[in-house]
This record gives C-alpha cells, sequence and structure tokens, in this order.
C-alpha cells in the first residue's frame, strides 16, 4: 500500500532540486527581460528622434510657406484651391473622437471666405488638426493622419496669406 511517510521524505528530498529549478528559470528570464528593456529603449530613443524630425519638417514647411506668401506666390487662390479640395477629400467622421459635429464645424470653417477668418476659426481649425491626428493614433487609420497634414497646410497658409485675422 502507499505509506504516506515515504511520500513526504521524497517531496522533501527533492525540494532543493526544485527551489534550483525555479531559480534557474527566474535567472533566464530575468535576463530575457532586460534584453526587451534594452530593445525598448533603443525604440523609444528611435521615436523621439523621429517626432524631433517631424517637429524641424513642420517648421521648415512653415518657413517655406511665410517665404512663398512674402513673394506673392500664394494668395487668396491658392488658399480657395486647397480649401475646396480639403472639402472633396475630408474623410468620413467616426465615433471616436472625429465626429460629425466637429466634421460638420470642419466643413463650415473650410467654406468661409479668407477675409472672414478669425483667430478663434484658426484655433478651432487647429483643434480639429489635433483631433484628426488622435484620431488616427487611436483608430491606426492612416486617411486621418494623411489628412491633418493637407489641413496643417491649409492652417498656415490661412495664417500667412490672411496675417491679421478679423477679431471677432
Amino acid at each position: 500500500m502507499f505509506e504516506f511517510s515515504i511520500f513526504i521524505s521524497s517531496l522533501i528530498a527533492q525540494a532543493p532540486l526544485v527551489v534550483v529549478t525555479i531559480l534557474a528559470v527566474l535567472l533566464y528570464l530575468e535576463r530575457r527581460l532586460d534584453r526587451v528593456d534594452d530593445r525598448l529603449n533603443k525604440i523609444e530613443n528611435r521615436l523621439s528622434r523621429v517626432e524631433d524630425s517631424i517637429s524641424a519638417l513642420i517648421d521648415f514647411n512653415d518657413l517655406l510657406l511665410s517665404i512663398q506668401v512674402s513673394k506673392g506666390i500664394l494668395s487668396d487662390v491658392e488658399h480657395k484651391i486647397l480649401s475646396t479640395f480639403l472639402t472633396r477629400i475630408r474623410p468620413p467622421y467616426s465615433s471616436k473622437y472625429y465626429t460629425k459635429e466637429i466634421a460638420e464645424k470642419l466643413n463650415q470653417l473650410l467654406h468661409k471666405d479668407l477675409n472672414e477668418y478669425t483667430w478663434e476659426d484658426l484655433f478651432e481649425l487647429e483643434k480639429i488638426y489635433e483631433i484628426l491626428m488622435k484620431e488616427a493614433e487611436v483608430s491606426g487609420k492612416r486617411e486621418y493622419a494623411k489628412y491633418a497634414g493637407k489641413l496643417r497646410v491649409f492652417i498656415a497658409i490661412s495664417e500667412k496669406v490672411h496675417h491679421h485675422p478679423k477679431k471677432s
């Protein structure tokens, strides 16, 4: 028959082996996690450099737009063309961030004449730009980010062509 004391003795005899095995597995996992942590830090550094590059490109784009406006290359006509283009390619609204109300507000702002823009309108366009970027990030749909990039150029042109929007 089965003797309980023999069973307990066997378990006690194997306990050191079990402890050593568990420690070995823990050490192995710790080393693997250190490697993963190193890789994540490298990825984080790369993303930071990409963000810096994007910021530099946006600043450079604004500078180029300023130069083009000062030379008279960009005017109300180009603004109207871009406005019409943005109205035509506007992405469908979603239920998360870029809602129907925001899409309607964007449509209203895009149909305004350049001389009717106020600082509040330009600020509202900036907020919509941020919402589109958030929608792209959360939904994973690149169409929102692509549209937001075009909207950012439109905002920059609006600010540059119409240096002093009228106060509301």
